[in-house]
């Protein structure tokens, strides 16, 4: 793994992604996106990061994009470890091609450190929250099938407008070989408004604390 993580590291924006690399977690660009290139451009945050998709916050370190998968598990019978572990679960990206968390250098602690202090300072704002409510809602509200479900979903919105900020918020990463996207991205949640997929992804759960420490443990 350390030399095939190496040489994303060392990958440029939009440059394919090594077929061969395929047999490393989550490297592979999954069915739904398309690219004009020969080969894979690479893993799905990669391909988003480079082709600019819609995102709720961009700077030229990372982004935070909302959860692809939404925060209901009854969407997934069956399969509710795929569902969004918070009603807020949000993915911050770095820009940087990271394989995993265990591809981290000792360089990288000023990075991951940024990735948590600037969700922190987003979720601490009401304009960024608005714009996360709006995201939320465009992903739900078609998908709320019962008047239980609305009514749950108005009172989380609610509870994210109005009662939520960076005290409410806890940090992970899935580590390999838990991980399931071949590049970096901590996983953003509100702890006090979680779903039975949080359970069930307990296991794979590494707390933000815990990573920061291992890279000082390298230095």
């Amino acid at each position: 793994m350390e030399a095939q993580a190496a040489l994303f590291r060392a990958q440029r924006p939009m440059q394919d992604v090594d077929p061969a690399w395929d047999q490393l977690i989550g490297m592979k660009l999954p069915p739904p996106f398309k690219t004009p290139h020969t080969h894979p451009q690479g893993p799905v945050f990669t391909h988003m990061n480079d082709n600019n998709f819609p995102n709720l916050y961009r700077d030229d370190k990372m982004v935070v994009y909302l959860n692809a998968a939404p925060p209901m598990v009854e969407q997934y019978p069956g399969k509710e470890e795929r569902a969004g572990m918070s009603f807020v679960h949000l993915l911050a990206c770095p820009l940087e091609r990271i394989y995993n968390e265990q591809a981290l250098l000792v360089s990288d602690y000023g990075l991951v450190n940024y990735m948590y202090q600037k969700v922190n300072e987003l979720m601490g704002t009401p304009s960024f929250r608005e714009k996360l409510a709006y995201a939320l809602t465009c992903q739900c509200v078609p998908l709320l099938e019962t008047q239980n479900q609305r009514l749950e979903f108005l009172r989380n919105l609610e509870q994210l407008r109005t009662a939520t900020d960076k005290r409410d918020m806890d940090y992970y990463f899935h580590s390999h070989p838990n991980h399931s996207v071949g590049h970096l991205h901590m996983h953003c949640i509100n702890k006090n408004m979680l779903t039975k997929a949080f359970e069930l992804n307990s296991h794979k759960n590494v707390p933000i604390e815990m990573v920061l420490q291992r890279i000082l443990s390298m230095a």
